[in-house]
């Protein structure tokens, strides 16, 4: 009885796992293509193309530290 609940857990454990990586890795991808686009209709607002440019590859650095951790 003991060893079908641990079956279970890890059959529950596995399938999280694989629809969290199913929802997350698309929406970093997409996050990363799509960065520059992104930072400007957020936070331009006048400020320079530079800082905006900045602010992307710092996203883009984000976004690859946490896909590698």
């Amino acid at each position: 009885m003991a060893r079908n609940a641990l079956d279970e857990m890890k059959g529950a454990l596995t399938a999280s796992l694989r629809l969290a990586a199913f929802l997350t890795l698309p929406a970093m991808v997409g996050l990363a293509a799509f960065r520059l686009p992104i930072v400007h209709i957020l936070f331009e607002r006048g400020r320079s193309p530079a800082g905006i440019e900045w602010t992307a590859e710092i996203l883009l650095a984000y976004v690859v530290a946490c896909c590698s951790t």
